[in-house]
């Protein structure tokens, strides 16, 4: 579904990301996983149009979108759920959800996925009125998954969705992505929390200063004694003996 080659990409004189090649299977979660700045977030980026790379490519259902704008790579059915809650404060959860399928003309069909969302996330539903800036730091991050939902993509990014919340909200936005992922809708998932993020992946990436240092099936990562160290807090139990 989608395949990246070689990818780099700077910020300035920043080399950002530094050959990238991946490839993200239909029907699969994929996870990316690294420390801050490894250039996991930059990546996403890249592949959504918001920032330019300066070599290599990026396809996604077999064509090139490596130039393409943000607004056309969502038109072909990439949704990205960025980091930071980045919601619009000063509109209402409504008129959020209302933008995020700004691509779209079918009102009726809308409003019907409008009312589904709203099933699927109630606490959205009771706060459908209120302005998205009141809402509580878990709320936000459902707010903006929700939104990425509203263009009907076939890929979504989601971008570091349980970094600074509660455990039991930890728990109910990966909750949210099991469901995402068995409706049928393809994830490439950015994670800090990299325990969580092996455990519902497919497949995962491990970044460290733009570049991938370790890639394979989730399972076999879990088990690998430099990501169990690293990423996972956990001691050699050899050496520890």
């Amino acid at each position: 579904m989608l395949k990246i080659n070689d990818l780099h990409t700077f910020y300035g004189h920043v080399h950002a990301l530094r050959g990238i090649s991946m490839e993200v299977n239909e029907g699969d979660i994929v996870a990316l996983i690294g420390n801050n700045g490894a250039g996991k977030s930059t990546l996403l980026k890249s592949i959504s149009g918001l920032v330019r790379s300066s070599s290599g490519s990026i396809e996604f259902m077999g064509k090139d979108i490596t130039s393409l704008s943000s607004e056309q790579v969502v038109r072909l059915g990439i949704s990205q759920a960025p980091e930071g809650r980045r919601i619009f404060p000063r509109s209402t959860v409504l008129e959020n959800l209302e933008m995020g399928a700004y691509t779209r003309n079918d009102n009726r069909k809308i409003q019907s996925d409008i009312v589904n969302l709203m099933k699927r996330f109630p606490i959205l539903g009771e706060r459908r009125n209120q302005l998205a800036g009141t809402l509580s730091g878990g709320e936000q991050q459902m707010l903006t998954i929700a939104r990425s939902l509203m263009c009907h993509p076939k890929l979504i990014m989601l971008d570091e969705h349980s970094l600074g919340l509660m455990p039991t909200m930890v728990q109910e936005i990966f909750k949210i992505i099991k469901e995402i992922h068995a409706s049928g809708t393809t994830i490439l998932l950015v994670e800090q929390n990299a325990r969580k993020a092996l455990a519902v992946a497919d497949k995962a990436y491990v970044l460290e200063t733009g570049s991938i240092v370790l890639e394979g099936p989730a399972n076999e990562l879990r088990n690998n004694d430099q990501i169990r160290k690293a990423y996972l807090g956990e001691r050699d139990v050899a050496s520890s003996k």
